[in-house]
């Protein structure tokens, strides 16, 4: 079980310097939940379908400096 130690403690270390990262994984895991506990919630699937695909488009463009992080947690407050 040494290797999920591992993830983990990286998990909470990237938690603990990246905002984005920790209110990503908020929302993500809300909609996760959401759509597991209500799979005829076709409303939910939909917006969870929408996150996923939608932030890697926002990392991509906060990786080469075209949004900002305060852009991107402002998109996400939306969710």
């Amino acid at each position: 079980m040494s290797g999920h130690s591992k993830f983990a403690n990286i998990k909470h270390k990237k938690e603990k310097n990246d905002a984005a990262t920790k209110e990503y994984r908020k929302v993500y895991m809300r909609y996760k939940m959401m759509t597991n506990r209500h799979p005829e919630d076709t409303d939910a699937a939909e917006k969870f379908e929408k996150l996923t695909s939608e932030v890697r488009d926002w990392r991509n463009r906060m990786a080469h400096g075209s949004a900002t992080t305060d852009e991107f947690l402002a998109w996400l407050a939306r969710f």
